[in-house]
């Protein structure tokens, strides 16, 4: 619905707009691991998720953050009208990557692994 979001660019979020977002969440991130230039909270399932893209070298990458989804314990990988997606388990929920052409699944690990998860 936010295809708007998935361009290439130079913006980025400011650390403290990205902060407060993820903080909605009990979620904090490790500053400066991802450039992203979008990060809004979207509906999802009928909760809020944080909606993040991330710029890559191979292009934009849209993250959903889902810590209120179903807990998964493997990594599924999707291809779907010319867009790859991975849903990767997390401490709390999933975290879902969809881009075209890029390196999703490393986008997500990176992600994963520069969040950190209140308890």
């Amino acid at each position: 619905q936010e295809t708007g979001s998935l361009v290439h660019t130079l913006d980025v979020v400011p650390q403290a707009e990205l902060a407060a977002l993820l903080d909605r969440e009990g979620l904090r991130l490790r500053p400066g691991v991802m450039r992203i230039s979008y990060a809004q909270p979207c509906r999802f399932h009928g909760s809020f998720a944080p909606h993040l893209v991330v710029q890559t070298d191979h292009g934009p990458v849209t993250v959903l953050i889902l810590p209120h989804g179903p807990t998964r314990t493997a990594i599924e990988r999707i291809h779907v009208s010319g867009f790859d997606e991975v849903i990767v388990p997390a401490p709390r929920g999933v975290l879902v990557a969809v881009g075209r052409g890029a390196a999703v699944e490393t986008v997500a690990q990176t992600a994963l692994h520069a969040l950190q998860y209140a308890s």
